[in-house]
């Protein structure tokens, strides 16, 4: 029954993310490695919408578990890794790829020891969500806001080579997510990021 609801919270998701990989193998005429790189991002955003119905499966426990801050540092780090693929996806790097994995290889020990060294955030033993106050309490959204800046500034770069379609989607794209994630941290609202990938992408 829990996977029912899980299915039925997340099925417009679902089936934006189905539709578009049907429409990818309907023959639609996109480089292959595109075409490659976009489902590999779908299977992201799906492994990053199951882990997020589980640790809030996590949230009911009366005692902390183990496994909610590890779900949290792959969901946190899971954000970065689709946005450098959505790069990847409309080819907009040629060199220097390496470099985009950078700030996610630094971070992913950050998130992933955090537990214990309380770097950024830490379940007590209640299992409430604490952090830490300053900037690094905002750490995750300014690695996302990182990725979302090299984006825009590698797509007014190559601006003028797009056709005008291609150039109002992105556009699109850009502004839907940084708005969806700027009301998300105003309003201090625990959201699933994996249903604004799939609308966006």
């Amino acid at each position: 029954m829990e996977a029912l609801k899980i299915i039925a919270v997340n099925y417009i998701m679902l089936a934006e993310l189905a539709g578009l990989w049907a429409m990818l193998d309907a023959g639609v005429h996109t480089k292959r490695r595109t075409v490659i790189v976009t489902k590999i991002v779908i299977l992201l955003i799906l492994l990053e919408a199951i882990l997020w119905s589980l640790e809030q499966w996590t949230q009911t426990f009366t005692r902390l578990s183990l496994a909610r801050p590890f779900l949290t540092a792959t969901i946190y780090i899971l954000h970065p890794i689709i946005m450098v693929c959505i790069l990847q996806m409309v080819d907009m790097i040629k060199k220097g790829r390496f470099l985009l994995w950078v700030p996610i290889i630094i971070s992913a020990p950050l998130y992933y020891s955090s537990q214990w060294t309380h770097v950024i955030f830490w379940y007590n033993e209640d299992n409430h969500y604490d952090s830490v106050g300053g900037v690094m309490k905002y750490y995750p959204y300014i690695l996302f806001f990182f990725y979302v800046i090299v984006f825009i500034i590698l797509f007014s770069t190559r601006f003028s080579e797009l056709h005008h379609r291609d150039r109002k989607g992105v556009i699109y794209g850009i502004v839907m997510a940084t708005l969806g994630v700027i009301l998300n941290v105003v309003a201090k609202l625990e959201v699933d990021y994996s249903t604004l990938f799939a609308s966006v992408l």
